[in-house]
């Protein structure tokens, strides 16, 4: 079975993790395995490319630390640093990613730390180590997530940004977390009252909702257009109309989906 794929910010390559195997890379015009890479860790699960696609990480699965390589020579590289739940920052000049608990922002080239996020945190709201980061499209905000709180960094003017998830009565469970790239909205997945929500970015409202529906796995596409799977089917919905529609059967047990930059193709991993 394969976890998860990531295109390289070309297009060009597709990269894939998956059970008992190595990362593979793939040629996307002819569909032909170029490359492997291999270690002795165990399996790997999520995976990202550099905003500049010179390096590739990916984090294994059972104790979430990347391990990161250079794309071009096949090179694994070793950073002198033991750190969990990564992201790539949007302008390929850093990584965010938590060391012994704390979040730290940490130079690609040199691998040091250049900013202690912790810091930044609001500590009356003081949260365990979260388990998923995401960078706003324009590089300024990151999303931390755990999995019943999302909290919202300002990294301009470092500190945290009010964005309470919570609602009475209703107990949440984020599963999936997806930012619009147009950085005005994001997509939570309640897997404890199997909700889907489109909050605001600025202020974390709800603007719609879709109730009773399953999520496997998700993403946004071109416009606005939200992707998810659920059991064996990918379906679809327009974030800002409501429209939505979808349902087509996209092979066997599917696990994961994932877009090219320019959100024109989409690969469908799974068993």
């Amino acid at each position: 079975p394969f976890f998860r794929a990531a295109f390289s910010p070309d297009g060009k390559i597709l990269a894939t993790t998956g059970l008992e195997q190595p990362v593979r890379l793939w040629d996307v015009a002819k569909g032909t395995e170029i490359a492997s890479l291999k270690s002795s860790e165990g399996d790997f699960e999520e995976i990202h490319f550099s905003a500049d696609g010179k390096i590739l990480g990916a984090t294994l699965r059972r104790t979430r630390a990347p391990r990161f390589w250079n794309v071009d020579m096949r090179k694994e590289l070793k950073p002198a640093i033991e750190i969990t739940t990564f992201v790539f920052s949007p302008d390929g000049k850093s990584v965010a990613a938590y060391e012994s608990g704390q979040l730290g922002l940490y130079d690609l080239s040199t691998w040091k730390l250049t900013a202690k996020l912790s810091d930044y945190e609001d500590k009356t709201l003081r949260k365990r180590e979260g388990n998923s980061l995401k960078f706003s499209p324009d590089g300024k905000s990151l999303v931390c997530a755990g999995d019943t709180w999302v909290r919202m960094l300002d990294l301009a003017n470092k500190r945290e940004k009010p964005f309470d998830i919570t609602r009475p009565g209703i107990r949440t469970m984020v599963r999936h977390l997806e930012i619009n790239p147009d950085g005005k909205t994001l997509a939570i997945y309640n897997s404890q009252h199997l909700e889907l929500e489109i909050r605001d970015f600025a202020t974390g409202k709800v603007k719609r909702s879709l109730e009773n529906i399953g999520v496997n796995h998700m993403t946004y596409g071109q416009a606005g257009y939200l992707y998810w799977l659920n059991d064996d089917r990918l379906y679809w919905w327009q974030t800002s109309s409501g429209e939505k529609g979808g349902g087509a059967p996209v092979g066997r047990r599917p696990r994961s989906l994932s877009f090219s930059g320019d959100r024109t193709t989409l690969a469908v991993v799974g068993d």
